[in-house]
């Protein structure tokens, strides 16, 4: 399990010890694509990371297996959380509270705006038909829960507002079950809500501090059935017991 955050890229093996894979200055969110892993940063490391800030040079890192790293891409303030799509592009969520841009990464590090419908885009999912993409919110009013379309040729459509969640709970990562369940950190919170398929949304974990980013169990020692949650002020990852497995991630 590859986990970024802080100013490193480290591996967590089965076992639960933990190794440094590469020094990345303000890691957030990270995909493996293309072979390789791709993590956003405030900062290309030239300038301070100070989130939001207009004077960041946020990007989007290239870490590859034997550990080197190099600016991929560029043109963002803060870029948070990050979602492959299946026509191998990124999408790249920036959480500041005034940014209302969804960002579309190609594979030649390319930046474009993919969505401006709503402020404080965070934690990303794409449904098992790929038709429809859920987004967390984190800093405005309400914290919604969106729901974009997805067109034939790739663009955004329509974005409807599923639920909100209770100011300051501050919504973060998300994943989806192959049920068709979608799981929502709330950091704030120290909660992970459910959300049916039907839009019922309940709690459904709770004990862990500011749980940040989830991540189905996907290799050896890893139990598929289990989601691995990191912590946005913490130290520790914990499993939490789902007993469905997670939808297969686009790499």
């Amino acid at each position: 399990l590859y986990i970024a955050g802080g100013d490193g890229i480290r591996v967590l093996a089965a076992d639960g010890s933990a190794s440094l894979l590469a020094t990345v200055p303000g890691t957030v969110g990270m995909v493996a694509w293309n072979g390789a892993l791709y993590a956003a940063s405030g900062t290309d490391g030239t300038t301070p990371d100070v989130f939001c800030s207009a004077t960041n040079q946020g990007v989007i890192w290239k870490i590859t297996t034997d550990g080197q790293s190099s600016v991929f891409a560029r043109g963002f303030i803060s870029p948070n959380f990050i979602v492959v799509t299946p026509w191998n592009t990124l999408l790249v969520a920036d959480d500041c509270r005034k940014n209302t841009d969804i960002y579309e990464v190609d594979a030649s590090g390319n930046t474009s705006v993919w969505n401006s419908t709503f402020a404080s885009a965070n934690g990303m999912v794409f449904d098992a038909t790929f038709s429809n993409l859920f987004v967390a919110t984190t800093f405005v009013t309400g914290s919604p829960l969106y729901e974009i379309a997805v067109t034939p040729d790739h663009t955004a459509g329509t974005a409807t507002k599923i639920r909100n969640y209770q100011s300051g709970t501050t919504p973060d990562g998300v994943a989806m079950d192959q049920a068709g369940n979608l799981y929502v950190a709330l950091n704030v919170a120290g909660l992970i809500h459910r959300v049916a398929p039907d839009g019922t949304d309940s709690p459904f974990a709770e004990g862990m501090t500011t749980p940040a980013s989830l991540a189905f169990g996907n290799a050896p020692g890893f139990d598929p059935c289990s989601m691995y949650v990191t912590s946005l002020f913490g130290e520790d990852v914990y499993q939490v017991a789902v007993g469905t497995p997670g939808l297969p991630l686009v790499q």
